[in-house]
């Protein structure tokens, strides 16, 4: 027995049932294996079409990844966006005496004088799988004797944390 495989009025396939026996299948059989014919079809259906969608949606993402690699070559190539916040003095301040260099370096982030020891943490800023910048933190020294000299684990999560939302802030500036 062949039953068709059907998804709106178009056949896409055969459900072949066979017997060794002849006049096997009675018509409460064939009913049963139509109604199971008819899913196979709609899984089938489904399959086709959440592949095309993952497919097209892999494409959209890698085109909008260009545009947004292209945004941000623009917005940069003009001048650099490189911004420092001191703690202690409360201030935000904008460096635009840098160079511009690419996002993906951290030689455009001013190094500290010696006498003034620091710990960084360094995340990349990505945004849709492009990298965008970096984000530097710095904190002193512990004081002599301090066994804390590096970031915790909690602490290295939440920069992370911080340098996601700060890359979809930024998705807004393109």
């Amino acid at each position: 027995m062949a039953l068709p495989l059907k998804v709106q009025n178009r056949v896409i396939g055969v459900l072949d049932v066979q017997s060794n026996q002849p006049s096997a299948f009675t018509d409460e059989d064939i009913s049963i294996l139509q109604i199971l014919a008819d899913q196979l079809a709609l899984a089938i259906e489904n399959t086709r079409l959440l592949t095309d969608s993952q497919q097209a949606l892999r494409e959209l993402e890698s085109l909008y990844g260009m545009q947004i690699k292209q945004g941000w070559q623009q917005r940069l190539a003009g001048e650099p966006l490189v911004y420092s916040f001191d703690r202690q003095s409360e201030s935000v301040q904008r460096n635009t005496a840098l160079q511009p260099t690419d996002p993906s370096t951290t030689k455009q982030i001013p190094e500290e004088s010696e006498q003034d020891e620091r710990l960084d943490i360094r995340v990349p800023i990505a945004l849709r799988g492009q990298k965008i910048g970096n984000l530097l933190l710095r904190r002193a020294l512990p004081a002599a004797g301090d066994e804390n000299t590096t970031w915790s684990a909690q602490a290295e999560e939440l920069v992370r944390e911080t340098a996601s939302q700060l890359a979809l802030s930024l998705e807004t500036l393109v």
